[in-house]
């Protein structure tokens, strides 16, 4: 998003349940900043 832009207000998307089975080989989708195991101590921003 540009600098500047405004958020939406409401999001675009619709959220999906998604169950996996157990076994189940999953990929890496976002930056390897955190090893896929490590916990992200940091939440995001809520509402600001």
């Amino acid at each position: 998003m540009a600098r500047g832009a405004r958020l939406p207000d409401r999001g675009t998307a619709e959220p999906k349940r998604i169950d996996w089975q157990a076994g189940q080989v999953l990929y890496r989708v976002h930056s390897q900043h955190r090893k896929a195991v490590q916990f992200n101590p940091r939440p995001a921003a809520q509402g600001t």
